[in-house]
């Protein structure tokens, strides 16, 4: 199942929020890195996830073999630059302005070493599925719909509530807050609205 949404995007930076006394948000960044696991504590609770991926890097998902994971990772320990550019293009629809790629290019290259392979490591040893059905809680993915693919619907469909969204790049949180703005509020308008009385 997947829903659209147009023109607005959700920033990387609301990656959590207090929305009240008794909720605790939490934003599944988009970067190369596994993400942190959602925390509760005594006063707290997670209501809802939201995530930031258009799931069109679906070789990553389910964990990769041994074999698997070391042949990607031959690709950044021998030519970082060239993964990184890889990673850039995957993540870049037809028509990306070619200045914007090569910024996001320049910031993710600049990672020392070896911080940014290991980085690509924690991501690819990473098992997704294993990590959502630990998850409890609804979990929204704005995603950008030239990037989305049928597989990525078809396999986690009826598992997360995709929102399609037309704006931008894979790195389409930094190039509209305003409209993350927008979708957050959304969600959270959402969560606050009461249920329906049963009769």
């Amino acid at each position: 199942m997947a829903r659209s949404v147009a023109g607005v995007g959700l920033p990387r930076v609301c990656s959590r929020s207090s929305m009240a006394s008794s909720c605790c948000w939490r934003s599944l960044r988009h970067t190369p890195a596994p993400s942190p696991p959602v925390p509760t504590t005594a006063r707290t609770r997670v209501s809802h996830v939201v995530a930031l991926d258009a799931l069109h890097y679906l070789s990553l998902f389910p964990a990769m073999s041994e074999e698997q994971v070391e042949g990607m990772l031959r690709v950044f320990r021998e030519d970082f630059a060239a993964g990184v550019r890889g990673l850039v293009e995957g993540g870049s629809p037809e028509g990306t302005d070619p200045a914007l790629k090569d910024a996001y290019f320049e910031k993710m290259v600049a990672v020392r070493q070896p911080a940014g392979v290991r980085s690509i490591e924690g991501l690819v040893r990473w098992d997704m599925d294993a990590a959502l059905r630990e998850i409890r809680q609804p979990v929204t993915v704005f995603a950008i719909r030239e990037l989305v693919t049928r597989e990525a619907i078809e396999r986690y469909g009826d598992r997360l509530e995709i929102v399609l969204v037309e704006l931008g790049s894979h790195h389409f949180p930094v190039e509209s807050p305003e409209g993350t703005a927008e979708l957050l509020a959304g969600v959270v308008a959402a969560e606050a609205v009461p249920p329906e009385p049963t009769p």
